[in-house]
């Protein structure tokens, strides 16, 4: 198992991130996630990246995680944060079939979950098909 965090690039980061905000210095100023942390679990054949809401961006995190063990990811687990709850609002669509043609690109298994929120995700399942699948409260996976 890696934990990592401080991903450097900002390619597809969620619009929503504009409103979010961290303390520093005594002012508070636009947060840019370096803190965030994500887990890669190395199991046999299976390369599994594991991220929170994933503000740093789903697509960052999931390179950043590749270089660093320099193999290609089988199953990434976490939320895309398309959807930002405080506003009640999805990034545009044309940002979300951009990012679901990314994700595409490789043959890895997603799982996401609620601040992906259910109006992209089905934007994403049109995209990925059985590429990508829901996960709530409750949910048991077994990779």
């Amino acid at each position: 198992m890696i934990l990592f965090s401080n991903i450097k690039t900002k390619e597809f980061l969620p619009q929503a991130n504009l409103s979010l905000y961290k303390k520093e210095n005594n002012q508070f100023v636009l947060d840019d996630f370096t803190h965030e942390q994500s887990l890669i679990i190395k199991e046999g054949k299976k390369r599994i990246l594991i991220s929170g809401c994933s503000h740093a961006g789903i697509i960052n995190i999931k390179n950043a995680a590749e270089n660093l063990i320099k193999e290609k990811l089988t199953h990434v687990i976490g939320g895309f944060h398309l959807y930002n709850p405080v506003s009640h609002r999805y990034e545009k669509q044309e940002f979300i079939n951009q990012f679901a043609n990314q994700l595409k690109q490789q043959s890895i298994q997603y799982y996401t979950c609620h601040c992906t929120g259910q109006k992209a995700f089905n934007i994403l399942k049109n995209h990925l098909q059985q590429q990508i699948h829901y996960l709530s409260t409750g949910s048991i996976l077994e990779l």
